[in-house]
C-alpha cells in the first residue's frame, strides 16, 4: 500500500509505516555524509580520512531510519566527534580581510579567552587548497 502525504510517498508494510526515500535523504547525517564524500571527490581529497565509510554509514544509516532503529546505528558508529569540511570560494582578498580580522580577534583582550581559545581552535583546521 502506498500513502502520500504532503509530495512524500510513505509506503506501508502490513503493520510498519516506511519512511519515503525524500524523508530518509532529509536526514541531517545522510546528508553530511552526502557533502564530504562530494568535497572529498570534488577537491581530489579524503577530507575526513574515511571515504571507504561513507557507503556503509550511508547504508546503515537508511536501514536504521527505514526499521526505526536509530539507537542501535548510534551504537555502531558513534559519529560525534566526526568532522565534516565545508568549501568555501571567496575572492583572494575577501579571504585575507576575514582571516586578518579573525587573527586580531585572537589576540583582542575585549574578547572573552574562552571565545579567543575556540577561534584559535578553529583557524588551526583551516585548510587553503
Amino acid at each position: 500500500m502506498i500513502i502520500t502525504n504532503k509530495n512524500k510517498l510513505t509506503m506501508t508494510d502490513g503493520e510498519q509505516i516506511i519512511p519515503s526515500f525524500v524523508e530518509v535523504m532529509e536526514d541531517e547525517i545522510i546528508q553530511n555524509e552526502l557533502k564530504s564524500l562530494y568535497l572529498g571527490i570534488a577537491n581530489g581529497t579524503d577530507s575526513n580520512g574515511s571515504i571507504d565509510d561513507w557507503e556503509c554509514i550511508l547504508a546503515d544509516r537508511m536501514s536504521a531510519i527505514i526499521n526505526d532503529d536509530l539507537e542501535a546505528f548510534e551504537e555502531r558508529w558513534n559519529l560525534q566527534g566526526r568532522v565534516y569540511m565545508t568549501t568555501i570560494t571567496m575572492p583572494n582578498e575577501a579571504a585575507d580581510i576575514i582571516f586578518e580580522t579573525l587573527a586580531m580577534d585572537v589576540e583582542s583582550s575585549h574578547i572573552d579567552t574562552e571565545i579567543r581559545e575556540e577561534l584559535q581552535n578553529a583557524l588551526d583546521k583551516v585548510k587553503t587548497i
